[in-house]
C-alpha cells in the first residue's frame, strides 16, 4: 500500500516488494509512524537514484525480528555522505535538507530496531525491527 502511494507520488519510480510465507504472518507496520519511515526511504530514493529508480525491499523474518533490506539502482553514496546518512540535517547547516532517513532511524530505533548501510554501491539498507507478539 505505502508502495503504491509513493509511485504514485513519484511517477518515475518503481518499487517490488517480496517477502517470505513467514514474515507475511505478521503486521509489521507497527504503528502510524512506520509508514513515515518507509515515505522517507522512497522519497531519498527517487530524489537520488537517478531518472529511473527502482527499489526493491525483501522482508524476511528472522530469530524474532523482521529483517528488511531495501536496494535501489541509484548511482550510490559516497563515503563522505555515508557517514551522514541517518545524521538530522547535512554537513551544511543552511542545507534544510537530510531529515528524511534521520527520521526513518529515530522511528525505527523507538521500536527497537536497527538501521544500518549495508553496500554504497547502488544503495543497500538493512532494517531489523523486533517483533512484538502483542499486536
Amino acid at each position: 500500500m505505502i508502495a503504491m502511494k509513493a509511485e504514485e507520488g513519484y511517477s518515475h519510480i518503481r518499487i517490488r516488494v517480496e517477502s517470505t510465507a513467514q514474515a507475511r504472518q505478521f503486521d509489521y507496520a507497527r504503528s502510524r509512524l512506520m509508514p513515515m519511515v518507509w515515505m522517507n526511504i522512497f522519497r531519498n530514493t527517487a530524489q537520488h537514484a537517478g531518472p529511473e529508480p527502482e527499489v526493491l525491499v525483501s522482508i524476511s523474518y528472522e530469530e524474532d525480528s523482521f529483517y528488511i533490506t531495501v536496494v535501489d539502482n541509484g548511482p550510490g553514496i559516497s563515503d563522505e555522505d555515508a557517514e551522514w546518512l541517518f545524521v538530522r540535517g547535512t554537513r551544511e547547516e543552511r542545507d534544510f535538507r537530510g531529515m528524511g532517513l534521520y527520521l526513518a532511524r529515530t522511528i525505527i530505533e523507538s521500536h527497537g530496531g536497527t538501521i544500518e548501510l549495508l553496500d554504497k554501491v547502488g544503495c543497500k539498507i538493512g532494517i531489523r525491527l523486533p517483533i512484538q507478539l502483542e499486536m
